[in-house]
C-alpha cells in the first residue's frame, strides 16, 4: 500500500487500522543508503480493541474504547507480522505489511478476508510530565512552527504546576485529551482506582485549580 502525501513532514506517527506507532528515525547504514528517508518503521504490530475497564473487579461490564484522536477501533484483536513504514523527506509515504491475522474470536488465527487502511498523523510530537510548567516551557521554546498542538492525555495530576501548565495550553491554543487524571481532577472520577500517592496528587490539584480550569480539563 502507498499513500501519498503532499505536505512537508516533520514527525509523523502512524496509525495502522486504529493502531498508533511511532516512526523513529534510525541513524544507521540502511537509512542513510536509503537516500531522502525522513522516518522509517520496521516491525510486527498488533491492536487491542478496549484500552482499560471500569472498576477492581476480575471482570468489567463497562469498557473505555482504544479510540485514537476520534478514530474507532476494530471489533477484534489482530496483529501485522511484519510491517514496513517509510516517510520521504517530499513528503511520500510508503506502507507494506503481511502477515494479518486476527488473534481473538472464531476466527481467530485467519485473517478473515480483512484489509489494513493506514491514517497517518502529521505533527510535532514530544511529551512533558503532567503539570511541570519548566519541561512545558521547554517544549515550546524548540518546537517548531506547527498547524495543531494535542495534549494526549494528563495535561496536570502529578507536577507542581498545574494551573499555569493549563494557562500556556489554553493560551497556546492546545487540544487537550483527556487522560484518567485529567477526568480525576476535573470530577473525581476514577480517584479510589488511584494508588496513595497518585490520589493524593491528584486531589492537591483538584484543590489548587479553579472551577473554570477544571471544567476545562
Amino acid at each position: 500500500m502507498e499513500v501519498q502525501h503532499e505536505k512537508n513532514v516533520r514527525a509523523c506517527p502512524l496509525v495502522v487500522l486504529l493502531l498508533p506507532v511511532a516512526l523513529a528515525a534510525k541513524d544507521s547504514k540502511d537509512s542513510r543508503d536509503s537516500g531522502n528517508s525522513l522516518v522509517r518503521f520496521e516491525g510486527g504490530i498488533g491492536v487491542v480493541p478496549v484500552s482499560s475497564g471500569v472498576g477492581t473487579a476480575t471482570t468489567a461490564e463497562v469498557v473505555n474504547r482504544n479510540i485514537v484522536r476520534g478514530t474507532q477501533p476494530p471489533g477484534q484483536i489482530w496483529r501485522i507480522a511484519a510491517l514496513s513504514a517509510e516517510v520521504k523527506t517530499d513528503g511520500r509515504i510508503k506502507v507494506d505489511g503481511r502477515g494479518l491475522l486476527l488473534a481473538g474470536g472464531n476466527g481467530i488465527g485467519t485473517n478473515a478476508n480483512q484489509s489494513v487502511r493506514a491514517r497517518l498523523f502529521c505533527d510535532a510530537t514530544t511529551a512533558f510530565d503532567s503539570a511541570n510548567l519548566v519541561a512545558l516551557q521547554a517544549v515550546f521554546a524548540d518546537l517548531p512552527s506547527v498547524e495543531a498542538i494535542w495534549v494526549m492525555g494528563d495535561t496536570v495530576g502529578y507536577g507542581p504546576d498545574p494551573a499555569d501548565t493549563y494557562a500556556l495550553l489554553r493560551d497556546r491554543g492546545a487540544t487537550l485529551v483527556a487522560g484518567n487524571h485529567d477526568r480525576a481532577v476535573a470530577t473525581g472520577q476514577g480517584l479510589e482506582l488511584f494508588n496513595g500517592p497518585a490520589r493524593a496528587a491528584a486531589e492537591r490539584h483538584r484543590a489548587w485549580l479553579a472551577a473554570e480550569d477544571r471544567d476545562g480539563l
